[in-house]
Parts: C-alpha cells; structure tokens; sequence
C-alpha cells in the first residue's frame, strides 16, 4: 500500500468508533496496525521514505499516549500528565511536527466567520448569552472532549451546520445564533488537528509536485503523518455518552492542559465526532475550542474578550426576515454537496445553512460586554 492508500483507507479513518470494552486494549490494537503499516509502506518518495525513517518516533509515541491513559486510570492523573507531556516536547519546538500544525503567524485573518448557536427560542439573547459560560456559573461545565469540569472554554464551530450537527439537530425555531470573528487588532494561534485522514490524502494528491523536500506542503503532510496517534486519540467516538466518565477525553484534555501550560497557542481546530460524510476542506465540519486564560469571581475572559468579536444574537427564525440573499457559487465559498438523507444531497451553497451564514455575516461583530 502507498501513503495515499494508507490514508484513504477505512482503517485511519477518523473519526473512529471502538468495537472494544477495554479502551486500553482498543487503542494498543490500533497503534500496533499503525505502525506495522507504515513499515509496510511502498514507494520510495520523500513522504514515504521520511515517515519509514521516524519509526521510533512514532513507537514513542504511540508508547506514551498508551503510558498516560494507563496511569490516568490508575488514578495518577499527574503521571498521565507528565507521560503525554514527555512526547510532546519531542514533537513540539520550532522545528517539530507540531510546529506545523500550529504555524506561528496568526491565524486572525482566517477566523473571520466562525458561529455559536444556543437553545433559546425567541429569548431576548445578549452577546454574553452566546460567550462561554461565565466564572460564577463554572459550577455548570460539564467535561467535554477538550475541556475539563469547572473550566470554561469558548466553542465555536466553523459552519452553522456543525453547531447544529454538535446540538444533536434541535429544531431550528429553537436556535439563537451569533457569527464570531477574531479581533484585526490581535493575534490567535490555533493548534489545527482539523484534517481528517481523507482530507490528507486528497491534500498529498493534489499537491504531488511539492512532496519533496524543502516544501512547506511537504512539511505539512509529514507533520500529519507523525501525528496521526495523538490525532486519533483525539478522536475516538464515546461508547457510553450517557455516562460520568469517559475515556474517550482523557487524551484531549490533557492536550489542552498542556496546550494552556506550556505553549502559546490560544485553542484548538478539531474535527466533529458526529459528522460522518466526507467535505473537501477542514473548515465546515471543524470546532474549535479556546479556554479560557484568565481567573476571576464574576464575568468573562478578559483574553478571550479581546481576542474575539461577535454579532448580536439572533433567532434562526428571525435570520430569514433578514432582506439579505445569499450570493453563487466564488471563490472560497462550499460547492461539496450535503448529504441531507442517504437518497438527497444538495450543494452546500444552497443549503439554509449557507443561507443564515451569509445573513449573519454582514452584521456587525462587537465585544461581549458591548451593549
């Protein structure tokens, strides 16, 4: 099998659901395939050669996460720490794959349309309605995939179909929405785990001619190819949903712990667990998560809310009142087509929800404590 084939395969696909109790054994079964199939690769270009060659890399990797779940269970929550955060110093630094999955330029000029939704009827919503909970209300943050019990973060998604998607599909006169941006006046770093395996494969086979060294594309898919365990402990299905703990998060949390503690990176870029149809670029089906970098008794990041601007929230139902239509099909705007049941699928650009994000879009943004 060649790189593509191997990330076009049903095996690294992502997001993955486990057929195994034991999520230990789950994920030593997963690592060791892993690792048997990039020694069997074939082809002798760069990207195959240079991924073969980081064999005990990879091994330390898969290693490591293994060493931190196991002690996480075991009630060593500090040890789970210390194993996860060993191997990303390995892979951190100026010149480490993580470097280029988190670019060091700011990513303000790509966060411009991001949305929030809430359940809330036709409640008369204000902006701090659709910010993250605020610190006296920490007692209410569940733990989530990349967050932990008590510490707010801001969510977002990067299209009104994933917000939707994430809130398990509540019916749209239910929905209050806001569009986010990030501020022009400052700097936001993102960590971008936003690629799926497929998204790689295609991304290698357009850019073919830059596979070779020297190229940042090169770089790029090298950087993924690495990263691919971490990735897919990030993004594991929970078996149980219902229940108070779940594995499946141990791994993500600790990202962010290390993400908060030891980096400059503002939040992470992920791909939803609950979307299972492919899409040709990371940014509709993809989250993002920014916790918070501030402690106080009462109120709202004072990071956070310098870093982001958002719109006055609307309810989905008042959005089509809005004498704004949507424009064609250009440059940067979503042809894939969504799969709205196994039988109909329309191009996103035609889509309500392409529809409420260009409304939106052209409203103003402003701080959460702007009246």
């Amino acid at each position: 099998m060649d790189i593509i084939g191997l990330f076009k395969s049903e095996f690294l696909a992502l997001p993955k659901s486990r057929d195994c109790n034991d999520f230990e054994a789950f994920l030593d079964s997963w690592f060791t395939r892993f690792l048997s199939e990039v020694d069997n690769l074939e082809g002798d270009d760069w990207l195959t050669v240079e991924l073969k060659s980081k064999h005990t890399l990879l091994q330390e990797l898969c290693y490591c996460i293994k060493n931190s779940v196991n002690s996480y269970l075991l009630g060593f929550h500090h040890q789970a720490y210390n194993h996860l955060r060993k191997v990303l110093h390995q892979i951190a630094g100026p010149a480490g794959p993580i470097s280029k999955l988190a670019p060091f330029s700011s990513m303000t000029h790509r966060l411009q349309n991001l949305y929030r939704i809430r359940l809330g009827s036709l409640s008369d919503f204000k902006r701090p309605d659709l910010f993250h909970i605020p610190f006296e209300k920490r007692h209410m943050v569940m733990p989530q995939r990349y967050s932990m019990s008590g510490l707010p973060s801001l969510y977002l998604g990067g299209s009104s179909w994933v917000c939707w998607e994430e809130l398990s599909r509540p019916a749209f006169e239910s929905i209050q929405i806001s569009r986010f941006q990030a501020s022009p006046t400052t700097v936001v770093q993102i960590l971008d785990f936003g690629w799926s395996p497929a998204m790689i494969a295609n991304y290698i086979s357009n850019a073919s001619e830059f596979m070779i060294c020297g190229y940042p594309q090169a770089d790029f898919a090298l950087a993924y190819a690495i990263c691919w365990p971490l990735l897919a402990s990030c993004s594991i299905r929970v078996m149980y949903p219902n229940s108070p703990f779940t594995p499946e998060y141990v791994i993500p949390q600790l990202v962010l712990q290390w993400l908060q503690t030891e980096s400059d990176i503002d939040g992470i870029r992920y791909f939803s667990t609950r979307i299972t149809q492919y899409v040709d670029s990371p940014e509709p089906a993809a989250n993002y998560v920014f916790p918070v970098r501030t402690k106080k008794a009462t109120g709202y990041c004072d990071t956070l809310g310098r870093k982001f601007l958002l719109s006055r929230p609307m309810a989905w139902s008042l959005v089509d009142q809005l004498p704004i239509k949507s424009t064609p099909p250009a440059d940067g705007v979503p042809k894939w087509p969504l799969s709205l049941n196994p039988d109909v699928n329309v191009p996103y650009w035609n889509t309500h929800f392409f529809e409420c994000e260009a409304k939106i879009n052209s409203l103003s943004c402003g701080t959460v404590t702007e009246a």
